[in-house]
């Protein structure tokens, strides 16, 4: 059993990356009139250039605005898709490839959405689902698991292992 931790202590320390999803038009708290939005929590572009040369943060896109791709236009969804990817791109000077769609219930998406980020290279996409995913997990319907600041090293390697859900049953 010890061994196998020091396993996952190594996998975690060496081989997995935090990622982050932008809302581009957002950055540093700009660009919004939505009242609802705290623009002191977003990141700054000086914090975000630091994480990125840290080399242990990856960025995706969350669109520019971001809205709920479902009850918008194609041609507006592909505008907020494309859009961000391009803004990030600039700004950070690498391949944009993951995203994650607003709000991501089953619900704010639809497969028109998935065939645009096929279309504009994007590899991977997340929705705000728990949970864990397996080698056939569709790459465009990524479950994920958000991990808090309060969460112990303990608890990021269970969630990491992925033996809570299976524990309780919430992904087989």
């Amino acid at each position: 059993m010890e061994k196998t931790n020091n396993n996952l202590r190594l996998i975690l320390r060496e081989k997995i990356l935090s990622m982050i999803y932008l809302v581009s038009n957002l950055l540093d708290g700009k660009n919004t009139k939505d009242k609802k939005i705290n623009k002191s929590k977003y990141l700054t572009l000086k914090e975000i250039i630091e994480m990125k040369k840290s080399g242990i943060m990856d960025f995706g896109s969350h669109t520019k605005s971001p809205p709920n791709l479902f009850n918008i236009s194609l041609e507006e969804a592909n505008e907020e898709i494309i859009g961000s990817k391009k803004q990030l791109e600039k700004i950070l000077g690498i391949p944009i490839t993951n995203f994650s769609y607003p709000y991501g219930g089953f619900s704010t998406f639809s497969q028109e959405h998935i065939e645009i980020l096929k279309k504009l290279g994007y590899k991977t996409a997340v929705i705000n689902v728990g949970g864990t995913n397996s080698k056939n997990t569709n790459l465009y319907l990524l479950r994920r698991i958000c991990i808090g600041k309060n969460h112990s090293k303990y608890v990021v390697e269970v969630f990491i292992s992925g033996l809570l859900h299976k524990l309780i049953g919430v992904w087989k």
